[in-house]
């Protein structure tokens, strides 16, 4: 009982105190056609702020207070629920918007001084047509804020809207935008969407987008696109952006995905990018797959790669992998990218290992390339060898 009757008192405070707007002029007035009101309400040449709610997805949460003149405040974009509505403002003049904010409950709005016109009753579908306006004819700032806003409304409309966006026909800045949204915030019907993006869209561009957005999704199924789309997808553009986001994240099928690329993908610059991502794994189990490639791959670009990467994780397990390639692997040029990886170790694993190569290697010009590297070290045991040898 007494949660209903907090409840509704809540709902009979004025909507600015409910929202707790500061240092302005505020009016509330039930909306009637909102694109038409907007345009009525700031069509004098002081500027005002007309503002409305809507339901929110719970993405958007604000804490401390915001300033609509600057634009200023302590917003967090997540995934929590303490925000069922979303406050969205526009700044217009001489009947023109120039600015759209938007927060979730929870802030202290400060309006600097100017008159704010809080609209009462605005529907998901009228505030989503208005922001579409503004998403696909204004500047770019006006452009990205309209397809935020659009992105945190609640409900279907809000998904084919930002599915329109990404047509084709549309701009291509704004189409990575809408992208980009779809996986954010879109849940399901989102996931559903970059899907058939990334089957069917004409531009590799928008292609490579949605994967990313794929990766940002909280959708458990979007791990298993990437995976899909690493191992299959016919542009080898998309299939290293999908291997880059595997080795970013740390889903368990990611490993298995990369280790086939290295090894097996048929494109040399697509095989590199898959042990780029084995380095970037957290787990033991790249760096292990690491040492495998620096050993057995049969493309002597795919071991250089890996002996690189190795150098530059600069574990204490690579160095004996690193010292083994730099004096049996049958490429010069493999065993002169071991000696540049041994140069990147902590030193006193490096330094060592490099006036080792330098006095005994078979290779003239893995010699060579360790006392360079030796010479780039400026450390006291490399000027000792020097002194040695030239005496």
């Amino acid at each position: 009982m007494k949660s209903t009757l907090l409840i509704l008192a809540v709902a009979a405070l004025p909507l600015a105190a409910q929202h707790r707007i500061t240092n302005g002029d505020v009016k509330t007035r039930a909306a009637t056609n909102v694109a038409q009101d907007v345009k009525t309400l700031g069509s004098a040449a002081t500027p005002v702020w007309i503002a409305y709610t809507v339901p929110s997805v719970g993405g958007s949460h604000c804490e401390g207070r915001a300033t609509l003149e600057d634009g200023r405040g302590s917003t967090r974009q997540e995934n929590k629920q303490e925000s069922t509505n979303l406050l969205v403002f526009l700044r217009a003049e001489n009947g023109n918007v120039t600015r759209i904010r938007a927060w979730g409950e929870g802030c202290e709005i400060d309006a600097g001084g100017r008159t704010v016109h809080l609209l009462t009753g605005v529907g998901t579908a009228d505030s989503i047509a208005l922001m579409s306006s503004y998403a696909t004819g204004a500047e770019r700032k006006m452009s990205d804020a309209a397809v935020f806003v659009i992105a945190q409304h609640k409900g279907p409309e809000a998904d084919a809207a930002l599915a329109r966006l990404t047509e084709p026909s549309q701009a291509e800045g704004l189409r990575e935008r809408a992208v980009f949204w779809l996986g954010a915030s879109r849940g399901r019907p989102g996931y559903e969407r970059l899907r058939t993006i990334v089957r069917e869209d004409p531009s590799s561009h928008i292609r490579e987008k949605a994967v990313f957005a794929l990766h940002v999704s909280k959708e458990p199924q979007a791990a298993d696109a990437l995976v899909e789309l690493a191992r299959g997808d016919k542009d080898p553009h998309v299939r290293g952006q999908a291997l880059f986001w595997l080795g970013q994240g740390d889903d368990k099928r990611a490993m298995t995905a990369l280790s086939y690329a290295a090894e097996n993908d048929p494109d040399r610059e697509v095989r590199k990018k898959a042990v780029f991502a084995l380095s970037q794994l957290k787990s033991d189990a790249g760096l292990t797959k690491l040492i495998e490639l620096a050993k057995t791959a049969k493309d002597s670009e795919v071991r250089g790669q890996a002996i690189f990467w190795l150098g530059q994780k600069a574990q204490k397990k690579a160095v004996a992998t690193l010292s083994d390639v730099a004096e049996n692997d049958p490429d010069t040029d493999v065993k002169k990218k071991a000696v540049f990886a041994i140069s990147q170790l902590p030193k006193d694993d490096g330094v060592p290992k490099l006036i080792e190569l330098a006095r005994t290697n078979k290779n003239g010009e893995v010699r060579k390339q360790a006392i360079f590297w030796l010479g780039q070290s400026e450390d006291p045991r490399a000027i000792d060898y020097f002194e040695s040898l030239l005496k």
